[in-house]
């Protein structure tokens, strides 16, 4: 498992090196419904743009697509919190953190 470097700027990028490959990770907040999207690209380009960050959710499962990470996201909270996601408490060590678990990893576990 891998904790996803996050910022607290509103619209941000995060270059992360998951299972050997490179991936760049756009974040933005969107203050009129109130919640985070990602996109992800790679050295090919954009793969998927808009995928809304909602907790204990695998977030690249519904997307059938050869280019994208082997294993998955999902947001998860380090401790029990009953907050929320919101604008300035996700990343590491906050309420909620976006984790990545590889591909063996998920095979191993019921996500």
């Amino acid at each position: 498992m891998v904790v996803i470097p996050f910022s607290s700027l509103p619209n941000f990028t995060e270059t992360v090196v998951l299972e050997t490959s490179s991936w760049v990770l756009g974040f933005r907040w969107n203050s009129g419904f109130k919640f985070w999207a990602m996109s992800i690209s790679n050295a090919d380009g954009p793969q998927l743009d808009g995928i809304k960050l909602v907790p204990f959710v695998r977030l690249l499962k519904p997307h059938a697509k050869d280019n994208l990470p082997s294993g998955d996201f999902i947001i998860m909270p380090p401790a029990n919190s009953n907050n929320p996601i919101g604008r300035k408490n996700l990343g590491p060590g906050l309420d909620w953190e976006i984790w990545y678990i590889d591909s063996s990893e998920l095979t191993n576990a019921i996500v």
